[in-house]
């Protein structure tokens, strides 16, 4: 029975080792990563702003969305050409970050000046069925030849987890009114 102590001792002494020096590299490289894995965020969320409003758009303020009754919406951006959000949501297929912005406008029948439905843009999109939910979804969403609470896509999941963050923003700019 000695010997078979002896043996669990440096077979767990071994797996023991093994996993300090495999948590020591992901610790290591997440060192080296990390900063280049926000900028290129970052740099994502400015092409996105870019792309839902115009090459002039900027981001003024920049908050944390902390209601905790919201369940998608994390970060609020005032900009020049309206208002964005960054929504973040998963289901089974993945994981969808993007942002939703809202440009400022009049609200057609009307003079007043409002904030209109804009766009999306996806800023990580780890669904399965991403490439579809991209050609059959977001893409005719943001050409207005679809309306967003229309999900039959090939990437139905997806499709309603984003419609899903669209209607929780929507709740947030009613009754806004652009300066």
């Amino acid at each position: 029975m000695a010997n078979n102590a002896k043996k669990y001792i440096i077979t767990a002494v071994t797996l023991g080792v093994i996993a300090a020096a495999s948590a020591g590299l992901i610790g290591l490289t997440n060192l080296f990563t990390a900063k280049q894995i926000a900028l290129n965020e970052q740099k994502r969320i400015k092409a996105g702003i870019v792309e839902i409003f115009a090459d002039d758009a900027e981001i003024l303020e920049e908050k944390a969305v902390s209601d905790k009754e919201l369940k998608y919406t994390n970060y609020e951006y005032t900009l020049n050409k309206g208002v964005a959000f960054r929504t973040t949501g998963s289901n089974m297929y993945g994981k969808i970050s993007m942002l939703v912005g809202y440009g400022k406008g009049i609200i057609p029948g009307g003079s007043e000046t409002s904030y209109k439905f804009a766009g999306i843009y996806l800023i990580t999109n780890e669904q399965t069925y991403a490439s579809t939910l991209v050609e059959n979804y977001v893409t005719p969403l943001n050409n207005d030849d679809i309306n967003y609470d229309d999900v039959k896509c090939g990437a139905t999941y997806g499709a309603t987890l984003i419609k899903e963050m669209i209607e929780e923003t929507n709740k947030i700019m009613e009754g806004r009114k652009a300066e």
